[in-house]
């Protein structure tokens, strides 16, 4: 399948850019620029939530981590009181 190269279509067939817009439902490079404004700004919040999601895991894990060492000891403790 041959591609169409913008040099190979007749000027009276290109679109403007104003032409693009209207036809594809484009407002302008203003409004496209507080888009990706927006984006990043939601991209940032979700960033934040991200790391607050895993410092409270890293918390638990910790606190989760200490349970098992302390009862790993007391177990270790009686089993040696035995021998």
């Amino acid at each position: 399948m041959a591609r169409i190269k913008i040099q190979d279509i007749p000027d009276d067939r290109k679109f403007s850019k104003e032409d693009m817009r209207r036809i594809f439902g484009g407002s302008g490079a203003a409004d496209d620029e507080e888009k990706l404004q927006t984006v990043g700004e939601d991209g940032q919040l979700a960033q934040i939530d991200l790391t607050e999601l895993l410092r409270k895991q890293q918390k638990f894990v910790n606190f989760y981590n200490g349970m098992s060492r302390l009862l790993f000891d007391t177990s270790m403790t009686i089993i040696r009181k035995f021998d």
